[in-house]
């Protein structure tokens, strides 16, 4: 019941001694202290509250791979111990048999006398054990006398180097919190704490003088602290090699407080010109990522330009457990949820439990990323032109609403390269779904029309983030900003049905000149985009279905994809995370293999789109109207192409094409395997001299609730696929849940090989990413 630091430095030093003698090391959960851990006793699950190792880190000590082409074996869970190693065939060791002739030793010393033990012992399973708190307080192999003073520096540079250290990383539910070594003592550091003289020291006593010398740098006051940041900030910029730009301007305060002493610090700082200061307590964490916080914390610093600590705590701070979310019932806020519903979400209170039992399943609220929104810089009316009260705006109200997310996304790209072009700022506005589509039912609704803000899905310049270093052009602003920077009174309407009969079918580059010209050319300093009522244009956006559904689209292609637009675009930080936080799953399952695999995981990965559910209904659509391939699916460097076969007439198709569209737009089980089979060994084949391609795991991206899913896995694994994942098998908090449709996208960005469903918008995108990326047209594949 160590604090979580002291123990990693303990796992991590243990782990290399396991690794140097040729033995598995044997990890275990993390046990609390009870009273740090972040909740109340009345919350614990169990007497004892723990932390499974891989939710705090990564790598081999948590039983991740070595490096390829090492052979020693692999870190392995307590559990899994006591299977292969029954008690009646343990070797017990006592520390207290070993430890006296290298109490006071060299850290080194003590660390070869073990790795000695160790090796030589012939028992296949040794149990290290504590000796009796009576004989040694500090019973470990590497106890706090040794981290506590310079014996253990004799240890580092083997330590640093070893790929117990290289290989060590946050873990992926730390990494998500971040889309988020007790070396203090290393005579390069600056800062170093020398013992002050003390002639007349005790054993446990020391004198008033010395005592006031170790407060000032081990409890510093506010001026203390404001003096060693103005010097360490100073001393980093001066530290700039020759052409390198050094500014520091965001501090983040690592902090256990919980009174009003930080709030007190920060307006110090903000008096020193910090004018971005955030705390721990600041940060937005999902429960899980509540348990790690002290780990999310460690890593936020390790990212840091500059880190100023407390040289007598662990391996970064003593992180100790802070409550970092707000109350679970600020989340219960029904905001506009029609007040009929609101008896739905009641809490319950039983007596005998003793606190609130919430439903946590909850859409989230996104009160702190709106509130990023509305500070971004860009909304300024006092910035000078192309933007501030003098810029020029154009806010496209005729994108669509209330349909698929990635119909939405190929509309509002296009929309904001065409307003890039035109150097008008683009408005961004927020999605807002097909209430069917919602992950969350109706009585659970935050707004009557459930909405998501663009941040929430993509991060770029679409959604308000700088363009490339240099370019001038206007940076998107929100809807927000718009009404105010461009009242009602001051906009030019501009509506579609104006515009588009004259190049209604005309090839995409001529629609988007046309637009691209009017738009640079009109004087007003603000536009709106307005379309007609639905009896004149069902689909009155400027690029709209009968465009993405067809090859002229294809003559948009090279400038769109060397626009910043595509280049710039990224998965926002929500996304990113439930990416990195779900990343363990790909990690292989089957046996160690001989021959050299990608160490990657994404280089072992081919993902699936598997719709099914309302998507056979939709395929009998296509077929009707005989459609092609929709959008970038029709690039023509792409493999698998379909021809629109001959027959049929507008609205009716023949019986003979109607089963061509099924086949590959509603595939069989047998197909989709084929498709499989025959992608990866393309791909395999089509590699270049001295490159290694190997594909073991598998993602299933699909919205299937049935047993089907189930029974095609069992299938898939029948056929050598050792790792398969799925849609439904990811761990989101509600943010991420409710952006789950841009994670799944994500991972398909990403992998080594993707087959898609070339008549679907989820699929174009993916193609869009890829293709922009620089992924060889082998490795996008269509049924």
């Amino acid at each position: 019941m160590l604090g979580y630091n002291n123990q990693l430095n303990e796992i991590l030093m243990n782990t290399w001694l396991a690794y140097k003698s040729k033995r598995a090391y044997v990890w275990q959960d993390f046990y609390w202290n009870p009273k740090h851990y972040p909740w109340p006793e009345s919350k614990h699950r169990e007497r004892l509250p723990r932390t499974p190792l891989n939710a705090l880190i990564a790598g081999p000590s948590a039983g991740g791979p070595w490096e390829p082409g090492d052979n020693a074996p692999r870190s392995i869970s307590e559990a899994w111990y006591h299977i292969v190693c029954p008690r009646n065939e343990v070797k017990l060791l006592n520390t207290h048999d070993i430890k006296p002739p290298v109490w006071f030793e060299d850290g080194k010393v003590i660390f070869d006398h073990w790795q000695k033990v160790l090796t030589d012992a012939p028992e296949r399973c040794i149990e290290i054990h504590g000796a009796d708190f009576s004989e040694d307080g500090n019973p470990q192999v590497f106890d706090l006398f040794l981290w506590g003073g310079p014996r253990v520096l004799s240890l580092w540079e083997d330590f640093k180097n070893s790929p117990v250290s290289r290989l060590l990383a946050t873990s992926p539910l730390v990494q998500g919190a971040v889309d988020k070594n007790n070396w203090d003592l290393l005579p390069e550091l600056p800062d170093p704490f020398n013992n002050p003289p003390a002639p007349n020291y005790e054993w446990g006593k020391n004198e008033p003088q010395n005592i006031e010398y170790y407060m000032k740098r081990c409890y510093p006051d506010d001026q203390t602290i404001l003096e060693k940041v103005k010097k360490a900030r100073e001393e980093y910029v001066r530290a700039a090699k020759p052409g390198e730009y050094r500014q520091l301007d965001v501090l983040f305060i690592l902090s256990n407080d919980k009174t009003g002493w930080v709030d007190g610090l920060k307006t110090i700082f903000k008096d020193d010109g910090w004018h971005t200061i955030v705390t721990t307590r600041d940060l937005e964490l999902s429960q899980a990522e509540k348990d790690i916080g002290m780990a999310v914390d460690m890593d936020l610093a390790r990212l840091a330009a500059v880190f100023v600590g407390n040289g007598a705590t662990g391996p970064i701070l003593s992180l100790w457990a802070s409550i970092l979310l707000p109350e679970v019932l600020e989340a219960m806020d029904t905001h506009d949820t029609p007040a009929i519903y609101i008896w739905k979400i009641i809490l319950a209170v039983p007596s005998f439990i003793g606190h609130l039992l919430v439903d946590l399943d909850q859409p989230p609220t996104y009160e702190k990323l709106r509130t990023w929104e509305t500070n971004l810089p860009q909304h300024n009316f006092d910035l000078p032109f192309p933007e501030g009260r003098t810029g020029r705006y154009v806010y496209f109200s005729n994108e669509l609403i209330k349909i698929g997310w990635n119909n939405k996304l190929s509309e509002l790209l296009m929309n904001s390269h065409l307003a890039y072009k035109s150097n008008r700022a683009y408005v961004f506005q927020e999605f807002i779904w097909d209430s069917s589509h919602y992950p969350w039912p109706y009585y659970k609704f935050r707004t009557w029309i459930p909405r998501t803000p663009l941040n929430a899905l993509i991060a770029g310049p679409t959604a308000g983030g700088p363009w490339d270093p240099a370019d001038d052009a206007p940076r998107s602003v929100s809807l927000v900003h718009f009404n105010k920077v461009c009242p009602p009174s001051e906009r030019r309407i501009i509506n579609t049905q104006d515009v588009k009969p004259a190049v209604a079918w005309a090839e995409g580059n001529v629609i988007f000149d046309t637009w691209q010209k009017l738009l640079s050319e009109a004087p007003e300093r603000c536009i709106e985009i307005q379309m007609p009522e639905e009896k004149v244009d069902r689909f009155g956006q400027i690029f709209d279905m009968y465009l993405w559904g067809s090859t002229r689209v294809l003559s948009l292609w090279e400038e769109f994809k060397n626009s910043p637009v595509s280049h710039l675009l990224a998965p926002s930080p929500i996304v990113h995370s439930a990416v990195v936080r779900n990343e363990y799953l790909l990690l292989p399952r089957g046996p160690r293999r001989e021959e050299r695999v990608p160490a990657d995981p994404y280089d072992r990965l081919l993902a699936i789109h598997v719709r099914r559910g309302d998507f056979k209904e939709a395929c009998g659509e296509l077929a009707r109207w005989n459609s092609s391939f929709y959008s970038w699916n029709l690039h023509p460097s792409l493999p698998d192409k379909f021809l629109v076969p001959p027959g049929g007439e507008w609205g009716k198709n023949t019986p003979e094409n109607v089963a061509i569209y099924e086949e590959r737009c509603f595939p069989t089980d047998e197909f989709i395997l084929n498709k499989i089979r025959r992608a990866r060994e393309d791909y395999v084949r089509s590699r270049k001299v001295g490159e290694d391609r190997y594909l073991d795991t598998l993602f299933l991206l699909t919205n299937d609730r049935t047993k089907w899913l189930d029974e095609f896995k069992e299938t898939l694994r029948k056929e050598g696929w050792t790792t398969i994942v799925t849609t439904r098998d990811l761990e989101l908090d509600m943010e991420q849940k409710d952006v789950g449709m841009a994670v799944d996208m994500e991972f398909a960005r990403r992998a080594a090989v993707f087959i898609g469903n070339g008549w679907s918008s989820f699929t174009s995108n993916i193609v869009h990413r890829r293709l922009v990326d620089g992924r060889e047209p082998i490795s996008i594949r269509f049924y």
